[in-house]
């Protein structure tokens, strides 16, 4: 019996000496710490969705052809944030209206996370985008020590990112 399947995509740029680094020793302190501190981890990322519809195939009777009206705008999109941890709790925030991501939007993600989970400590997992790695992020961060942690994954490394997958 044959199964059809997809290959998994890995990026060129990938370092794999890196990606060691960070499953056999980064990530095993991260956890010790997290268990320490009764911390809760989340791993978190922006996505943009876009509001005008994909057109792919659809059935039609012969010789019509079907119609779709979209918007001819471009921009037309939602961004999304959002952190999911190993329990399954899920926190997002949809931008506003012409809102790009930057740093102070995820420090307002930050904020509404630890609000929400204000009596732990948390530690959040990010790629390396300079969203998450801005020096007003770096300097919230130090504002916040007693109850965030910030840690970066090693470049190229969605696979890393539950949040990916959301």
């Amino acid at each position: 019996m044959r199964v059809v399947t997809f290959p998994e995509r890995k990026a060129l740029e990938q370092d794999s000496k890196e990606l060691r680094k960070w499953k056999n020793e980064r990530f095993p302190k991260i956890l010790k710490i997290a268990k320490k501190k009764r911390a809760l981890l989340f791993y978190a990322d922006e996505s943009i969705i876009s509001l005008i519809p994909y057109i792919g195939k659809t059935w039609a009777y012969p010789g019509k052809k079907p119609t779709v009206r979209v918007s001819g705008k471009r921009g037309q999109n939602i961004g999304i944030t959002a952190a999911v941890n190993q329990q399954g709790r899920l926190c997002f925030e949809l931008t506003k209206e012409k809102e790009r991501f930057a740093a102070k939007i995820f420090i307002r993600f930050l904020k509404k996370l630890m609000k929400q989970s204000s009596d732990r400590f948390i530690i959040v997992i990010v790629d390396g985008a300079p969203t998450h790695t801005a020096k007003i992020v770096k300097n919230f961060e130090k504002e916040n020590k007693k109850t965030l942690k910030i840690e970066i994954l090693p470049p190229y490394s969605p696979e890393l990112n539950p949040t990916e997958k959301c």
